[in-house]
């Protein structure tokens, strides 16, 4: 079974879908750690056979997904995945998404467990960053459904806030990078 995200589908326009495929690309590894540490998904099975596991873990992601909110970062440099940036993150219920989607994220979460969902809007950013935003329409996530390993990592003393942080700080640190590639290439 192979490993990375499984393209749920998407409803926005393609710039906008590919701006947060991208971003999904470069981050989903950090988003997922965020959200397994949220469901304390180690303290809770990390004692349970593979078989166990599979079974009581399809209750939850069945039930959960985690919501990003990205902003768009003005004069982005160069990547797609620059084009935004994190807002803020929440557990969402997979109730809140429209019933085709759904249906599509079950189907994937099926064929690829152990597997989570993250879903992704893009909001305005005229709201504080790490304060929740929770006026967006169900129709505009974008999903996608990643697969992780069994046995589970020790993640009993990860901190959730330094996750977040240590995406804000790739975020910047790609920003940073394209800019100085940017500016190192003009200068030629």
């Amino acid at each position: 079974m192979p490993y990375g995200p499984s393209v749920v589908g998407h409803k926005l326009p393609e710039p906008t879908f590919h701006t947060i495929r991208c971003y999904d690309f470069k981050f989903n590894d950090g988003y997922l750690s965020f959200a397994l540490t949220c469901l304390e998904v180690w303290g809770r099975y990390h004692h349970l056979s593979r078989e166990d596991f599979l079974r009581e873990w399809l209750e939850v992601t069945r039930s959960y997904f985690l919501h990003v909110y990205l902003v768009r970062v003005e004069n982005p440099p160069p990547g797609r995945f620059n084009h935004v940036r994190f807002h803020s993150a929440r557990m969402s219920s997979l109730c809140y998404l429209p019933p085709s989607l759904r249906e599509r994220i079950q189907q994937h979460l099926d064929a690829r467990s152990p597997a989570f969902t993250i879903g992704y809007s893009i909001v305005p950013g005229g709201i504080n960053q790490g304060e929740e935003y929770t006026h967006v329409q169900g129709a505009h996530v974008e999903a996608f459904v990643h697969t992780f390993r069994f046995p589970l990592p020790d993640t009993s003393n990860i901190d959730r806030t330094e996750i977040l942080r240590a995406i804000v700080y790739r975020e910047n640190a790609y920003r940073e990078e394209a800019t100085q590639k940017e500016r190192d290439g003009n200068k030629n």
